[in-house]
């Protein structure tokens, strides 16, 4: 329960500081917002993970995961979706490859840090 509501706090304040960011300064870089948006809120949402596991080193490690894989699928997702019409058709496909590609990107760091607490 503690890492569901640390991640719902974590992801949801992220992306809000991140969307604020991109909406009040970003017109110069208007090419790559989705990946500050999305290694913004990742990165955010990845260290509340870490931090509700009462662990610094996996609080960064997640960080890094989120800010990666959230960045990346933030900014595919909106190069490939961009023209797509109907517009709630195009944000759904946008959400789920947000889903896909960062919660996996999540998902593989939990896993490569539970492997090494079980070798260790």
């Amino acid at each position: 329960m503690v890492l569901a509501l640390a991640g719902a706090i974590g992801f949801g304040v992220g992306f809000l500081i991140g969307f604020f960011i991109v909406l009040a300064v970003w017109e110069p870089m208007y090419y790559i917002e989705g990946l500050f948006l999305g290694a913004v809120g990742g990165s955010v949402g990845g260290a509340s993970l870490g931090l509700a596991l009462r662990n610094w080193g996996k609080a960064g490690l997640l960080a890094l995961a989120g800010a990666v894989g959230f960045g990346v699928a933030v900014q595919v997702s909106w190069d490939l979706f961009r023209d797509l019409n109907p517009v709630v058709l195009g944000g759904v496909m946008k959400l789920v490859i947000w889903g896909i590609v960062g919660g996996g990107s999540l998902g593989a760091a939990l896993g490569y840090l539970e492997r090494k607490r079980q070798i260790d």
